[in-house]
């Protein structure tokens, strides 16, 4: 009897791997919530490719010397405190460990704490019910059977799997601080609050674009403007198409690094009329633009490393995507997009 047990616990385990690795594109830049062990365990043969070192390794590097750039509170990353409990100062060519990526304001006993989960149950049924998903349209979406489902929404379990918590940022596309009730989301973000990383991707994407080819900026917007359901339909719907290869985060920075002095580099002869009637109706586009993509930072992530996937693909696969997007209804001439269309 505890073989059999012990049996169908192992294929739980193996069927949440599968699982996870088939839907990582959705919840990719929350990676750091997870357990390292298991994290690395699962992921890091499909992410190692793109760098040819361990990809966790080189978020907890960047993770850190940002930390000692930017001069912000952090936990203790080699354990050392002094005697009034203050990490000690550090510089940037100070050894930083491993597993720096996966420290978060989320405390490990959270996930321990039945009050937690059942707020965290309750914040799940009024994403799905906002986003109008059904239970079946959730089991799709992350993998799980709708009893599990049912059973955290009504804070039935008492602790916090990381793994499900993933699953579920992907499924609603929020980070996991939202979800465990860590932080609030507003509105659209005031620009001047963007993060570093955030802001170089939107840079970025404006620079590469304006003037440049403009039908695929329009595009870019229109999908941000979009309600949360389409936005993570289309990040589901790209993640899929074969002539496109999205980057992970890490990948997408790293592109953007090569290819940042190019995008700043202007055409000799611009046109100054926009390609579409449409952006006459959003007056300052570039301001509006840069706060549609600046607000995808606490609402949908993933898709700035879609779009920057999309400009750094040939001009025929990107004439491509747009012409994709449109037929299934994602993007229409003028008409945002809507759930009976996608």
């Amino acid at each position: 009897m505890e073989k059999s047990s012990e049996k169908k616990r192992s294929q739980k385990r193996v069927n949440l791997k599968e699982i996870m690795r088939e839907r990582l594109n959705l919840f990719q830049d929350w990676l750091y919530i997870g357990k390292p062990e298991l994290m690395r365990e699962y992921f890091s043969d499909l992410l190692f490719d793109e760098f040819g070192s361990d990809y966790f390794d080189k978020l907890s590097e960047r993770r850190y010397r940002e930390y000692i750039n930017q001069n912000l509170p952090k936990k203790p990353i080699s354990g050392q405190e002094n005697a009034n409990g203050i990490e000690p100062q550090k510089t940037a060519n100070d050894k930083w460990d491993r597993d720096c990526y996966f420290q978060s304001v989320i405390p490990d006993e959270a996930f321990e704490d039945s009050e937690i989960a059942k707020k965290y149950g309750e914040k799940l049924r009024e994403l799905r019910e906002e986003q109008r998903l059904s239970l079946e349209d959730v089991a799709n979406y992350s993998g799980l059977s709708i009893q599990n489902i049912q059973l955290i929404e009504a804070g039935k379990r008492k602790r916090i799997d990381r793994c499900r918590l993933l699953l579920f940022c992907g499924v609603y596309q929020v980070p996991p601080e939202y979800l465990l009730g860590f932080m609030e989301l507003k509105g659209t973000m005031p620009i001047e609050y963007m993060s570093k990383e955030t802001s170089t991707k939107v840079d970025f994407i404006l620079n590469s674009l304006v003037s440049k080819d403009e039908e695929l900026l329009f595009v870019f917007y229109k999908l941000a403007l979009e309600d949360v359901k389409i936005r993570k339909k289309a990040i589901s719907f790209l993640s899929n198409i074969p002539i496109l290869k999205v980057f992970t985060p890490l990948r997408a920075l790293r592109y953007i690094e090569e290819h940042k002095d190019q995008a700043k580099q202007r055409p000799k002869s611009v046109e100054v009329k926009p390609q579409q009637d449409n952006w006459k109706e959003t007056g300052n586009f570039i301001l509006s633009g840069t706060a549609a993509l600046a607000d995808l930072d606490k609402q949908t992530p993933i898709l700035l490393n879609v779009f920057v996937s999309i400009i750094a693909s040939p001009e025929e696969t990107r004439k491509a995507v747009v012409q994709i997007l449109k037929l299934a209804g994602f993007v229409t001439d003028g008409i945002p997009a809507n759930e009976e269309n996608v």
